[in-house]
């Protein structure tokens, strides 16, 4: 144990009064959360324990399963907790009343410091809205990188109910909308999105886009889209073949979609691009047939990476499912530089709800 200054004191876990193996096994198999992990409250008298830390403990003691999750933590760990500390569940333990302990969250899923008030790191879930609204799900591959992005822009831009779904899994949480985020999914090995197309949570997507829920793939996610057959084409390697990271300017080439009808006729939008292989490409015949049946949701005015006829987003035949290369997610606040992608997201709003 190390002390810091007295209104940041480190607690080193190997420290406290645990035994060997038990002791291990207390601290590396308990879920973390998103207020903190565990309440030290007897060893309050010898840890300065800061102020804040000590309000999360006050607030913990008004949930009304913390003694049934502490009593069944602690039969699964095999050793009882120290007295004063407690967990907290994934959401409010009054809407979920089965008390017991949320799984812990994959490798590569990182909760941001600005989440900390209001998610919990085994499951996160933005607070929960006693309005009906639109809720979002945004899918998360290993490798994904803009998923934080995407959930900020639905849950905080646009204040709507979101949360995070694994690829791992086979549900999808009666979300009433799709996101597949940005990124590399799987390293982009093979091709991009050739791998993350297997993953379970896929057939799940694949469900909901036939039943006609709005799926948005940004980026890698519509790499994944177009690799499982949801949407036509291909995305390959830039004109020129370097990655390239700069804004640009587009303009939706139709309002005819879930996507777009909240864009005003000729709004020009300023979004940012970040891709190696954002080159739409299909065959002559795809490429007439997208154009005959106004499938086109989006064209660069400045275009960048060579795509076909200036292709930047395109839409499946139902008009639900829509793959976009550049990110909408990251033009969503004014302290960004743009709020224009917004706009994508405002129009998904419009549309009736189709949970899964």
């Amino acid at each position: 144990m190390f002390a810091g200054p007295a209104t940041h004191t480190a607690v080193d876990p190997s420290q406290l009064p645990f035994v060997g193996a038990g002791r291990q096994k207390l601290w590396g198999r308990f879920p973390t959360c998103g207020r903190f992990s565990i309440g030290l409250g007897a060893y309050a008298p010898k840890f300065r324990i800061p102020q804040w830390f000590e309000e999360a403990r006050r607030r913990l003691k008004t949930c009304p399963t913390k003694k049934a999750e502490r009593t069944q933590m602690g039969k699964q760990s095999g050793i009882g907790l120290p007295t004063g500390a407690a967990f907290a569940c994934r959401r409010c333990p009054r809407a979920n009343p089965s008390p017991k302990p949320s799984p812990a969250l994959p490798i590569g899923v990182h909760r941001p410091p600005e989440f900390t008030n209001s998610l919990c790191y085994t499951g996160i879930s933005s607070p929960e809205v006693k309005t009906n609204r639109m809720k979002f799900g945004v899918i998360v591959f290993p490798g994904s990188n803009c998923d934080h992005d995407a959930f900020y822009a639905v849950a905080h831009n646009l204040n709507q109910p979101a949360e995070f779904i694994w690829h791992d899994s086979t549900s999808l949480n009666h979300v009433d909308a799709i996101i597949l985020p940005g990124g590399f999914a799987h390293g982009d090995y093979l091709r991009c999105g050739a791998i993350a197309k297997f993953s379970p949570v896929m057939q799940a997507v694949r469900n909901f886009a036939a039943s006609g829920g709005p799926v948005l793939g940004i980026c890698n996610g519509f790499q994944i889209l177009v690799e499982a057959g949801l949407l036509p084409g291909a995305l390959i390697r830039n004109r020129g073949l370097k990655f390239i990271c700069r804004d640009v300017h587009l303009q939706a080439a139709t309002r005819n979609s879930i996507f777009t009808s909240a864009i005003e006729p000729g709004q020009v939008l300023r979004v940012p691009i970040a891709h190696g292989e954002g080159c739409y490409y299909a065959d002559e015949r795809t490429l007439d047939q997208l154009q005959a049946e106004d499938r086109v949701a989006f064209r660069y005015l400045d275009n960048p990476n060579g795509s076909l006829r200036d292709i930047a987003g395109v839409l499946n035949e139902q008009r639900n499912v829509m793959g976009l290369m550049p990110h909408p997610e990251r033009a969503s606040d004014p302290l960004m530089g743009s709020s224009d992608g917004l706009a994508i997201f405002q129009s998904i709003l419009q549309h009736s709800p189709i949970s899964a």
